[in-house]
């Protein structure tokens, strides 16, 4: 953070020490980022999720494919209809 030159981040062309310097991304998430990439690029905020990036740390410091993350939020919908709740 007292360093903005250094950010953003491409995700998918940063070296490791430069990973490592994003808030959110460990050593470990880090190393799955890098050897995800020898087979695949990342395209969206579930990989980087599944590597185990706390991608509400990562978000601001961070480029997927040139492009800035915007984490969606999302409402749980209810399955019990409002009529049952009301009868109940």
């Amino acid at each position: 953070m007292n360093h903005p030159e250094y950010f953003p981040v491409e995700i998918n062309t940063a070296d490791i020490g430069k990973l490592l310097r994003v808030p959110g991304i460990g050593p470990r998430s880090a190393k799955r980022i890098v050897e995800l990439r020898r087979r695949e690029k990342i395209k969206d905020i579930e990989t980087l999720k599944r590597l185990g990036v706390v991608v509400k740390r990562a978000k601001d410091f961070i480029l997927i494919n040139g492009k800035r993350i915007k984490e969606e939020k999302y409402t749980q919908l209810s399955l019990i209809s409002s009529e049952l709740l009301e009868a109940g």
